[in-house]
């Protein structure tokens, strides 16, 4: 980093400065400005400067300086913005580092940033496939980079398919048959029931996901069973996928 120092100019006298030990590109030695470059090195210390005439020298005049660094971006949440087949989720931490300049945000491989790339919060664009790694960002400034803030993601493939009809997650004989998953109050407060209403035999197993895609619950019941699920989740939204047999129903839980 270029660093420029100045005092007000005197008339018929000379400037010299003390600057910090191994600084490089140093110009203006006296004179009223000096500019140099920090090596790599340095943390802290003293630049002064002595007024000369041909009666003698001044009393130096100090300024303390500190190299600062970019402190780390805080913890990463996620939110989704948008489901199948355009999904989207926001990734935001808190509070715009201290001597931060920069900030730069990376994404799994298959991913995309759809905006806010350079603030504390992105959009990311995710494929209907699923795909795992790291939500990353970190900070800089002229001095230094911070450590970089990481978050795991696993993101499931969306379980519905393409047709020319729409997408559909199971046969149309058995829409007909308002064979679905029911989630009751949704949004919710503190608790919700999750049921999967069909006529079809046999156990189902759910397991509930938060927006990063980590299993926050997994339980079975049978069909047609509510379920009180909910109890102890953090705000946000939930995908509640459940699987009866070769079959598998998804839906999405806001909790408030």
């Amino acid at each position: 980093m270029l660093a420029v120092y100045s005092i007000t100019p005197v008339s018929g006298v000379d400037y010299f400065w003390t600057i910090p030990e191994f600084a490089v590109d140093v110009n203006g030695q006296n004179s009223p400005t000096v500019s140099f470059r920090y090596p790599s090195s340095f943390t802290s210390g003293t630049i002064s400067v002595i007024a000369i005439n041909g009666c003698g020298a001044s009393s130096p005049r100090k300024l303390s300086v500190k190299k600062f660094l970019a402190a780390t971006p805080g913890a990463i949440s996620a939110l989704d913005v948008n489901d199948c087949p355009t999904r989207q989720v926001r990734y935001s931490f808190s509070s715009y580092p201290a001597y931060a300049t920069s900030l730069v945000w990376t994404v799994p491989a298959g991913a995309s940033i759809a905006s806010g790339q350079g603030t504390t919060n992105i959009i990311v664009n995710y494929p209907n496939t699923g795909l795992s790694g790291q939500v990353s960002v970190q900070s800089f400034n002229d001095c230094s980079a911070s450590s970089v803030r990481k978050l795991t993601v696993n993101i499931s493939a969306c379980d519905f398919l393409f047709s020319k009809s729409g997408l559909t997650n199971d046969t149309k004989a058995e829409q007909m048959e308002n064979d679905g998953i029911n989630i009751y109050p949704n949004p919710a407060g503190a608790e919700a029931r999750v049921e999967w209403v069909t006529k079809l035999p046999g156990q189902i197993t759910y397991r509930i996901f938060d927006a990063a895609g980590k299993q926050v619950t997994r339980f079975t019941a049978n069909p047609n069973e509510p379920v009180l699920i909910g109890q102890g989740f953090m705000p946000g939204v939930y995908l509640v996928e459940a699987i009866q047999g070769m079959r598998k129903k998804t839906s999405r839980l806001v909790k408030l």
